[in-house]
């Protein structure tokens, strides 16, 4: 009876290992402030690492720049009090803005320790960049003489590119370029604001309201859904669709913020059950998470993260978050736990070795 008993269990305990999954968890790293200041963010993180963002000096913020041998980088704020650091591809170039004097935002293109080059407008004073690809191009929005706002690419070592907008428009804001030369953004039309794509040669109606943020160079893109109420909700797509709705950690809005290049991690923030705005990892296979719930011990005691913004290929996550009642900018680096089928191995191991001594008792008696 009892060796019926230990089969039975043997079977259960067999079941319940074969159910766990390898855990990935994430180590936090402090990108740190600048002298003066006590915010920063890391918003963009490329495949060797190099992550560009803000940090405030008193009033004014600068664009960032941070790497593992360098800390946390002044990159200024052009001739102005304002500077954003948006996104670094792998050569280290960044796309962002910083301010005139005047009090006017430019569109650059950055680097570490190179510095800002002004990109110029349609002929207006402001303009704004919010992404870039592998060669450079960078993509964002440039006023006009008239005042409008007008979705741009400006081409590395080409011309200025004018993306128009969708019919019954006025205005339009690209987000982001691949290499491909395809853009993504958001434009006025006569149905309202529409998400578009911009296929190298048309700007295309996505046909709901939001932001196409991301797109990476298999043209998968990310952004969200405007519901209405002030309500939006993040998506994952390719292309000009069909787009999926990622949902939520409970809360009832979502932003899809960074995406890698193979499409297979996107990171964000949602408003948890309690309405609360925190970071989230969502993948195929696992769907939404909260990253905060993935944190190891250290990590997580130190830290409550607040939004993921940018994520690589090695899977490592910039954002920022609660540190010490200040709010930085962060690095999550992927852990892998101990395999599953390991800690299984071990289980079974010493339950077949009781097991063997019980049967060996059992024939005696």
């Amino acid at each position: 009876m009892k060796i019926r008993h230990l089969a039975s269990s043997l079977f259960l305990l067999t079941i319940f290992i074969a159910s766990l999954s390898a855990a990935t968890i994430y180590h936090a790293t402090d990108l740190g402030i600048l002298p003066g200041g006590n915010y920063s963010e890391g918003v963009w993180i490329n495949n060797v690492g190099q992550v560009t963002g803000y940090a405030y000096v008193g009033a004014d913020y600068h664009m960032t720049y941070w790497s593992p041998s360098t800390g946390l980088k002044d990159l200024g704020a052009l001739n102005g009090t304002a500077g954003d650091g948006n996104e670094i591809n792998d050569a280290g170039q960044i796309a962002g803005y910083g301010s005139t004097a005047g009090g006017a935002y430019r569109a650059v293109r950055a680097t570490y320790p190179g510095g800002m080059v002004d990109l110029g407008t349609f002929g207006g004073q402001q303009s704004v960049a919010r992404g870039l690809n592998s060669s450079g191009d960078v993509a964002g929005w440039a006023m006009t003489s008239t005042f409008s706002n007008l979705a741009a690419i400006w081409v590395n070592g080409g011309p200025m590119m004018n993306l128009g907008t969708l019919p019954g428009g006025a205005q339009s804001y690209a987000y982001d370029v691949n290499g491909a030369g395809h853009a993504v953004g958001y434009s006025e039309s006569t149905a309202g604001n529409r998400a578009f794509y911009w296929n190298g040669t048309a700007m295309v109606n996505l046909g709901f309201a939001g932001t196409a943020f991301k797109i990476n160079d298999n043209d998968n893109v990310i952004g969200w859904f405007d519901l209405g109420g002030g309500i939006q909700n993040a998506f994952f797509g390719t292309g000009t669709g069909p787009y999926q709705n990622l949902g939520t950690l409970g809360g009832s809005s979502s932003r899809a913020i960074g995406i890698n290049d193979t499409g297979t991690m996107v990171v964000g923030d949602s408003q948890n059950s309690g309405g609360v705005t925190t970071a989230f990892i969502w993948d195929s296979v696992n769907g939404i998470r909260g990253l905060n719930t993935l944190l190891d011990g250290a990590s997580s005691a130190a830290w409550n993260i607040r939004s993921g913004l940018g994520v690589n290929n090695k899977g490592q996550i910039v954002g920022f978050g609660l540190i010490g009642g200040e709010i930085h900018g962060v690095l999550l680096d992927p852990v892998t736990a101990p395999e599953p089928s390991t800690i299984g191995a071990g289980f079974i191991l010493l339950f077949l070795a009781g097991a063997k001594r019980l049967k060996k008792n059992t024939i005696r008696k």
